[in-house]
This record gives C-alpha cells, sequence and structure tokens, in this order.
C-alpha cells in the first residue's frame, strides 16, 4: 500500500513518515485489507482528518482502485448550531444535517 502510494503522502506528497488511514474506521466495519480503503497520509494529513471544522477537516473521498480526492472543509463558528464537539461526518442522513450546513456536505 507504501509502495502504491511511492512513499509519499496522498494528499500533500510529502515524503518521511506516513501513517496508514482507513477511509471506512475498523469499529464501523473498514478492512484492513481492503486497499482501495486505506490511504497513506503524512502525520501533518492524519491529523487533519479529525480536526476541528472551524479548523479546517481533511476529508478523504475514495475513487476506486486506490485513488482518492482530497477536500477541506471548513464551517465559520458563527454558523455552527450545535457544540464543536458533535461529530457531523457520520450522521447517517440528510434529515439528520442540519439545513444550513447542508450544501456543505452535499457534494460528498
Amino acid at each position: 500500500m507504501l509502495a502504491r502510494a511511492s512513499w509519499r503522502c496522498q494528499a500533500c506528497g510529502r515524503g518521511g513518515h506516513l501513517d496508514v488511514h482507513h477511509v471506512v474506521k475498523r469499529s464501523q466495519g473498514g478492512s484492513d485489507w481492503d486497499l482501495d480503503a486505506l490511504v497513506a497520509l503524512c502525520r501533518r494529513c492524519h491529523e487533519q482528518i479529525d480536526a476541528p471544522f472551524v479548523k479546517g477537516r481533511l476529508i478523504v473521498i475514495p475513487r476506486g482502485g486506490g485513488q482518492f480526492t482530497f477536500e477541506v472543509v471548513t464551517v465559520p463558528r458563527r454558523s455552527l448550531p450545535y457544540p464543536l464537539d458533535v461529530e457531523v461526518a457520520h450522521w447517517p442522513a440528510r434529515g439528520a444535517l442540519p439545513p444550513n450546513l447542508w450544501p456543505v456536505w452535499r457534494r460528498h
């Protein structure tokens, strides 16, 4: 998997120490063996995966064949209708997401 990424971060292209990130968390059914759901990230990008939205969260979108699209999603603090510790990335349906945030998420 790291060789497929040419030993570079697949989000920013940095070399050096790389982490393997599960696009689908193991606790949610992700696999250590599905290479299309694993991405090589540098420590900085890997930390941005769980960053607060007001700081900019890195979103990994699998395209298949070991290819991924990366996008940083930022939501201004004043537009958040909930506390910052609520995890919106895993809300299951459009109706569960506050309507003022749906345009930010519909691309995903």
